[in-house]
């Protein structure tokens, strides 16, 4: 949706507010199919996150990303119960408690934890990404780290660093997601 994390898809680290912002409105109208345009379908299942450009202000991440997680939750339920589409929060990856970007691992858990609380509060499931990436690799294992060398980026963009671990570590994020949402189609559908 917003991959930057910021209603100006050329910025950055406007986190959890692009959902609110009223520049961004009726773009996420259209995402979320609510608008009723036809260029605007209504999809079947919504995966949003925010977090990790959420992270950035120190204490005061907390009390807007509260704010502003209480509204995008109640939207989301709200769209959910009228239109069947099934919603999800993806939470964020954790960072290596170990590398300079510990105060954003404990920020990024605390803003894990509120958007869980919200979602359940709308009767919406919470995807926890952070228990996949904990287990990847050894505490204190710092030459094998699944990221690039600012120990934030995985994926497609530390493919550079092991071939391997691209698909290893993509595939297990992947997987995770998946089963939460086959889970959740199978329980909706009562199988």
């Amino acid at each position: 949706m917003c991959a930057t994390g910021h209603y100006k898809l050329r910025e950055n680290f406007y986190g959890i507010r692009t959902f609110t912002h009223s520049d961004f409105q009726a773009e996420l109208a259209c995402l979320l199919g609510e608008s009723g345009a036809p260029e605007c379908p209504r999809p079947d299942i919504v995966l949003l996150n925010s977090g990790l450009h959420d992270a950035r202000d120190g204490k005061a991440v907390i009390n807007h990303f509260e704010e502003h997680m209480a509204r995008v939750a109640a939207r989301l339920g709200d769209l959910a119960a009228k239109f069947g589409t099934r919603v999800f929060w993806v939470g964020s990856k954790s960072f290596r408690p170990y590398t300079k970007y510990v105060h954003y691992h404990v920020e990024v858990m605390g803003l894990d934890a509120i958007a869980k609380d919200y979602m359940a509060q709308n009767g919406l499931p919470f995807i926890d990404l952070s228990r996949i990436m904990r287990g990847l690799v050894p505490s204190g294992d710092t030459g094998h780290l699944p990221y690039t060398g600012d120990s934030v980026h995985w994926g497609s963009i530390a493919f550079w660093r092991n071939e391997e671990l691209k698909v290893s570590v993509s595939t297990m994020l992947l997987q995770e997601i998946l089963g939460a949402v086959c889970k959740s189609s199978s329980a909706d559908s009562g199988d």
